[in-house]
């Protein structure tokens, strides 16, 4: 447990966000909600990161508005608050971790905001690409390749409703980009990912509630990848001894992990070798 944390809200770009980060934070990441979902209900992802030495911003994610190219406009907004952060704490790269239709939100902060290459990673949980697709259109796709050194990460829990399409889900869009990790909680609920109860009157209710025994095993399993892959040494480039870990849970959560994701020691390799 970190002893001393600081928490506060702040108008950062034009944007309301809550940041959490321990004395001296060596990393920065943002957690980009569900479409309005309280940002309250990844507080164990938060906690998790803010124990890892991040600086985490709650960015909550009102679909509502801007009315016009609101996710695209909330992907430059990422951007632009980083930028203040980055000269406020002295920290040259971030990563985000969205869910839903932040997971494609995050996914376009990679294809579209990351030039300067200070993107390290994303993680997109079971990521929504919806009004409008766009890494899924069949047509003029946004690539997700040739980003640099970035590592993508989607999720998909195969608990498609009336309101979110297999065409357009995390595992569509790895289609697309064949460089993206996948990982499969086939079977788990859309809302694995949130702490709490999202309110009675949230269009979240329409969402496949999964089954109970794999919605934990998924949940604890998410938080111990947080934990290996946002790790304080991936900031500080202080070598470390990190162990190669098979996120298919038991063989009784995954079906399968897609692409090869058990070699975390492969993944930082670039990190640790200084080229950032």
């Amino acid at each position: 447990m970190v002893k001393q944390v600081t928490e506060t809200k702040r108008q950062i770009s034009g944007v309301s966000v809550a940041l959490t980060y321990p004395k001296k934070p060596k990393g920065i990441t943002f957690i980009l909600s569900g479409a309005n979902l309280g940002i309250d209900n990844y507080d164990s992802i938060k906690d998790t990161l803010v124990e890892r030495g991040h600086l985490v911003v709650g960015f909550y994610i009102n679909v509502l508005l801007p009315p016009w190219k609101n996710h695209r406009n909330k992907a430059n907004k990422v951007k632009e608050i980083f930028r203040q952060l980055q000269n406020e704490f002295g920290i040259k790269n971030y990563s985000v971790i969205g869910h839903s239709i932040g997971g494609k939100i995050a996914l376009l902060v990679a294809a579209l905001h990351n030039s300067d290459n200070s993107l390290y990673y994303v993680l997109a949980l079971d990521p929504v690409d919806q009004t409008p697709a766009e890494f899924t259109n069949g047509s003029s796709n946004l690539s997700l390749t040739d980003l640099g050194d970035v590592v993508i990460y989607v999720t998909y829990t195969d608990n498609a409703s009336v309101l979110m399409s297999e065409e357009h889900d995390g595992k569509s869009i790895q289609k697309c980009n064949r460089n993206i990790k996948l990982i499969s909680h086939k079977g788990a609920g859309h809302l694995v990912y949130c702490d709490g109860q999202v309110g009675s009157l949230s269009w979240a209710n329409a969402c496949p509630e999964g089954n109970g025994f794999k919605n934990r095993a998924v949940k604890e399993e998410i938080l111990e990848f947080i934990k290996q892959k946002f790790a304080t040494d991936i900031f500080s480039q202080t070598a470390a001894v990190v162990q190669d870990v098979n996120w298919k849970v038991t063989g009784k959560v995954s079906d399968k992990v897609v692409s090869g994701i058990s070699d975390i020691g492969k993944d930082l390799g670039t990190f640790f070798g200084g080229k950032r």
